[in-house]
């Protein structure tokens, strides 16, 4: 909006002089990009139908997390030959199958424009290209999971790049999977039970000084029944595994490219992984780097 004033005033060099003044009050354009996202994840989402296998001989179970995917930058075909990988592990079968959404899944946070949650800008991406192929991606390893495993359970948590719209992803994925057990939760952090295996998940950002005991003192029957527990994040793009006290703290890398500002600051050297995990009742017995 705009407003303009004129007026007269008498000086002692000049005598009467005029002068204007104009007011001009600006607000961001605000684009409504979540009734966009929305409309985008749900529109005439139909379930898919996998055939399911039951195996009473599966004893193992696979973890997949998936952490720092960040679609926009990341392109399918960047993790073409870690996509087959990773089917010919799960292709193996397992009793349960569990796929880890531990954030930024997406690189951005808004549909128009190449925002994180706090409103930082990044570089441009194209973010309906990048949804469609999070989704390509997503039903190709839930598909493979169901097929595979006589349990499916997705978990999740938003993160710092894609809170909004990871809920929002999310609840296409429980639409989209009728058969899996789909967790979909505005929450920092979520803990379920694998057999006697405590698993938590977490973006990263948030909850660092004692995760540990937070999950003790949060999940107090899970603990219980546990006899090992594990904190799953990402956030920070490197792989780091760290015991404190008997809870292993499992830290994964990013699979995508760098972006430029990683390149700008120097953030190069970290490998491009993806990972599968496999558990037996009690522990983990396999770690596979893809």
């Amino acid at each position: 909006s705009a407003r303009n004033n004129f007026w007269q005033q008498n000086s002692v060099e000049k005598g009467l002089i005029d002068l204007y003044q104009s007011k001009i009050t600006v607000k961001p354009r605000v684009e409504n990009d979540i009734a966009k996202a929305i409309e985008r994840l749900t529109n005439e989402v139909k379930p898919l139908k996998v055939r399911h296998e039951i195996n009473p001989y599966r004893q193992n179970n696979l973890v997949v997390p998936l952490a720092d995917m960040h679609f926009g930058i990341l392109k399918l075909a960047d993790i073409k030959s870690k996509l087959v990988e990773l089917l010919d592990i799960i292709n193996h079968g397992y009793k349960t199958i569990v796929i880890e959404v531990i954030g930024d899944t997406l690189h951005s946070d808004k549909i128009n424009s190449t925002e994180t949650v706090a409103g930082t800008v990044l570089e441009d991406v194209e973010m309906p290209n990048a949804i469609d192929e999070a989704m390509q991606f997503m039903e190709t390893i839930v598909s493979a999971s169901l097929f595979n495993a006589n349990n499916v359970m997705i978990k999740s948590v938003g993160g710092n790049h894609d809170y909004d719209m990871s809920y929002m992803f999310m609840i296409w994925v429980k639409e989209r999977f009728k058969q899996a057990k789909v967790d979909v939760n505005n929450n920092y952090r979520t803990a379920y039970l694998l057999d006697h295996v405590l698993i938590s998940i977490q973006h990263g950002d948030v909850n660092k000084k004692i995760p540990g005991q937070i999950l003790a003192t949060e999940h107090r029957n899970m603990w219980g029944v546990a006899t090992t527990a594990e904190i799953h994040t990402g956030h920070l793009h490197f792989d780091k595994t760290v015991d404190e006290n008997g809870v292993v703290m499992r830290q994964f890398s990013t699979p995508k490219p760098s972006d430029n500002w990683e390149v700008k600051n120097g953030f190069v050297g970290a490998n491009k992984l993806m990972y599968a995990l496999v558990y037996d009742d009690e522990r983990l017995k396999v770690e596979h780097f893809i």
